[in-house]
Parts: structure tokens; C-alpha cells; sequence
């Protein structure tokens, strides 16, 4: 036996042996530094099975009249868990190029009873044969927020157009962009939801006020008109995302006329204005949406790393102990 270390590495097998140790300890580190710098966006993963967290619609069903209109209510309860964060989109599909049913003025409801609530996004937006109600809120308090029972998150208007039969909407929660994020490892840990709301509109023209009689009143001959060319006007009702606008008065709560466009001031080039890239954490100094790791990834590169570390080191012993 070789009377030291430096002895034992002069043999040419536990050359071989050490090099091969320490090649596989590598392996092992780098996956560790894969771990520790590997993060995803949690929306990517949204709506877990096995979650706690429940949001939901209602009421689950409803007619409506050409013209009439009625609120509905989402809710949220976090089974007394913690969160920091939550992001929700609720859509429902249509035909034709504009939709029977037409949503409007959200309302984020839980930042109006809690001021630690800071609600970045809020908005509806009509997109290709679909409509979606989206809201994005970030709990500022270092606690996180707890509830035990269900709490209104926010509210919005549907209203029903002119249908020749009766068409029915569903409104659902899409589950890969419902997220909600747990305060103490930033997990997403919202159930897969199962609420939705069926709202039909039912077959008829909007009501028309009876026609009032009047009587022809002599009148001067009219004064020539010397005003200047008068400002265009937009058709009565605020614009909602990407639709044109001459002022910012023109355009929904939340949004600015930007070239001729509403749009969000944060995110100025986004048409959809949900700013999917804004970076809500540098803005605020706080974390809507943490990214966190994903829990199948992290667990598979720790037992890797951790099976190449063990087997290097036991290559390492026993190049030693054969020299």
C-alpha cells in the first residue's frame, strides 16, 4: 500500500479512477447550478391538480334579453393558506365577427377592502371568436392574504345583443392562465376550476321607445353656419383595448390613447394590454406573481445531482484505497 496520497495518485489506475471521480462530481455540481438558477413562470404551469385554492363564477346561469344586463361575481377563497398573488382570465367563445354578449367594466372588488391589494391588470379584451375578463393583483403585505370562507375578487357586466334564436355563453376560467401563488415558496396552488357561468341570450330585437308625435313649428331661415369644422366624436361607450381614440377620455378605466389607440402606459406596444412581459416586481418593489421553480424539475435535477455527487466521491474512495 502507498504510503501517501501523492504516492497512490502515481499509479496509473488510480489516475484513471481519481479523473473519473472527479468527472462525475462535475456532473453532479453543474446540475446543481442548473437547480439553483432553473425558475419558471408559474402561469406556464397554472391550475395544479391537488390545488387549494378555489376561485369561482357566478350565478351559474342566466337569460338575458336583447339589452339587458347583469353583473357577475368571481370569488376567491384560499382555504386559509397564505398567498401573494393572483391572476385570473375568465373567456367565453363567439361567432361572427362581433359577440352577441358583450363584457364591460370590470371592477377589482377585493382592492376596493383591502388597500394591500394592488390590482396591475384589469381588463376585457375581445380577441379572434373568443372575449376574456382578465385581472391581475398582487398582495403587498408581507403577511399575504388569508381567507377562510369565499371574498368577492372582482366584478363585470355582460350584456346581451340582438339574436334571431337563442344562443348560450359559457364563461369559464382558463386554467393555464389562473394562478394563484403561494406566500411562503411562491407555488402556484390554484385548483383546477370547475365554476362557469351559462348566459343566454335569448332570440328578439332590443325594445324601441314608441314613436311621440310632434307638430311642425314655423322657423327664421336658418343663420349660415360659420363654425369651423367640427372634432370627430367615437360612437357613444368608451373603447376597450386597441380600439381607436382621440383622447384618453375615449378609452376605459385603466387605459390612455397612444397614437390613436387605447393601450396600457405600461406596456405601450402590447395589443392585447395585459402586458404579459411588464415586470410588475421592479415596479411596485414587491412580487405579483413570483417565479418559482417548478416542483417536478427541482426534485428530478436534485436526485441526479445528488446520485452523481454520492457516485464521484465513492470514486474517488475507492481509487484511493486500490492504490
Amino acid at each position: 500500500m502507498p504510503n501517501s496520497l501523492t504516492d497512490s495518485l502515481r499509479s496509473p489506475k488510480a489516475i484513471i479512477i481519481t479523473l473519473g471521480g472527479i468527472l462525475v462530481m462535475s456532473v453532479g455540481v453543474i446540475i446543481a447550478l442548473v437547480l439553483s438558477s432553473n425558475s419558471v413562470d408559474p402561469r406556464k404551469n397554472a391550475s395544479v391538480p391537488g390545488g387549494t385554492v378555489e376561485v369561482s363564477i357566478s350565478p351559474t346561469s342566466r337569460t338575458l334579453a336583447a339589452g339587458e344586463s347583469t353583473t357577475l361575481t368571481v370569488t376567491l377563497d384560499t382555504k386559509g393558506t397564505p398567498i401573494s398573488g393572483i391572476a385570473a382570465r375568465i373567456a367565453y367563445p363567439f361567432t361572427g365577427t362581433q359577440p352577441l354578449l358583450t363584457a364591460s367594466n370590470p371592477n377589482p372588488i377585493i382592492s376596493q377592502q383591502d388597500s394591500n391589494w394592488d390590482c396591475q391588470v384589469v381588463s376585457t379584451t375581445v380577441g379572434t371568436n373568443v372575449v376574456q375578463i382578465d385581472l391581475g393583483c398582487l398582495y403587498v403585505a408581507q403577511s399575504g392574504f388569508i381567507s377562510s370562507t369565499p371574498v368577492t375578487l372582482e366584478s363585470f357586466t355582460v350584456t346581451g345583443g340582438s339574436a334571431t334564436t337563442a344562443t348560450p355563453f359559457t364563461l369559464a376560467f382558463e386554467p393555464g392562465s389562473t394562478v394563484v401563488t403561494a406566500k411562503s415558496n411562491g407555488e402556484d396552488i390554484a385548483a383546477i376550476p370547475t365554476s362557469s357561468s351559462v348566459i343566454t341570450v335569448s332570440a328578439g330585437a332590443a325594445p324601441t321607445a314608441s314613436p311621440t308625435p310632434t307638430t311642425a313649428v314655423p322657423t327664421a331661415s336658418p343663420t349660415p353656419n360659420l363654425s369651423a369644422t367640427p372634432t370627430p366624436t367615437l360612437a357613444p361607450g368608451l373603447a376597450i383595448c386597441n380600439q381607436t381614440c382621440i383622447g384618453t377620455r375615449d378609452c376605459t378605466d385603466g387605459l390612455s390613447c397612444i397614437s390613436g389607440r387605447c393601450r396600457s402606459t405600461r406596456c405601450e406596444n402590447d395589443t392585447t394590454c395585459l402586458c404579459t412581459d411588464y415586470d410588475v416586481a421592479s415596479a411596485s418593489g414587491t412580487t405579483a406573481l413570483p417565479t418559482s421553480g417548478s416542483v417536478t424539475t427541482t426534485a428530478l435535477l436534485l436526485l441526479l445531482g445528488s446520485l452523481f455527487i454520492i457516485s464521484g466521491g465513492s470514486y474517488l474512495l475507492y481509487g484511493f484505497s486500490r492504490s
